[in-house]
């Protein structure tokens, strides 16, 4: 079933409240072989750049509690 107008326009308030984009320069080189390796990896870009935030954030809150 497609998803409704009123559906739309509810996640994009939400989004709009609560998402923010996150973006960095990469050569088309780097972000091809970036690509490439994902893909051996079995995983997507998107879930390695959120798996590598989320490991920051808590590298340094070990960090804050040594």
């Amino acid at each position: 079933m497609p998803v409704s107008n009123a559906q739309k326009a509810s996640a994009a308030k939400w989004d709009s409240a609560h998402m923010e984009n996150v973006s960095c320069r990469i050569t088309k080189e780097k972000k091809q072989q970036f690509k490439l390796a994902c893909e051996k990896l079995g995983t997507s870009m998107h879930a390695v750049l959120k798996e590598t935030v989320d490991a920051t954030i808590a590298r340094a809150a070990e960090k804050d509690q040594k």
